[in-house]
């Protein structure tokens, strides 16, 4: 596996010269988090764990790959809705798995075991009448942060397609 060999060349040529190292969805990080490849690896490369997330598959499971492996871990989930109706609209997924990893998430941050952890939502007119449930969200999680963000167009979607989701044009 490409990625697996990446990361084993990784952890032997730069261990203890990384002082940290992000995992991003764009870097398969759900997906890493399922199959093992990279998370075996890391302890050996650094300390502190960030990762950026949709939270899909940060279950039980997957964090008894992480858990005790470093000193700190910070998490950044992004999930863009506060109901069920929105995230099935805008992200197709099982909000209510979504909502039981988000409760393990805020217990382990209780237990000081997740240093910091955020939620972030990209504001589109599917979405922004739920800002305020979002928000209210986040406090009952205990979230450390809640972020509003613009909606970027990756080039997934047309010109037009992207106006008309989008809320804030800057």
């Amino acid at each position: 596996n490409l990625l697996e060999n990446f990361f084993l060349k990784l952890s032997k040529s730069y261990k203890g010269n990384i002082s940290s190292l992000v995992l991003n969805n764009n870097c398969t990080c759900e997906s890493s988090l399922g199959t093992n490849s990279i998370i075996k690896y890391l302890p050996n490369l650094l300390n502190h764990l960030a990762i950026f997330s949709n939270g899909t598959l940060f279950n039980k499971e997957n964090w008894n790959l992480i858990k005790d492996k470093y000193e700190t871990i910070d998490l950044i989930i992004s999930i863009d809705a506060a109901t069920k109706e929105t995230y099935k609209k805008l992200r197709c997924g099982n909000f209510d798995v979504l909502l039981n990893n988000l409760r393990m998430i805020s217990e382990l941050h209780r237990q000081h075991k997740i240093r910091n952890w955020s939620l972030n939502y990209v504001v589109q007119r599917d979405n922004y009448r739920e800002m305020i449930a979002f928000v209210e969200l986040g406090r009952s999680l205990g979230v450390d942060k809640v972020s509003f963000l613009k909606m970027s167009n990756w080039g997934n979607l047309t010109r037009k397609e992207y106006l008309q989701k989008c809320m804030i044009f800057l």
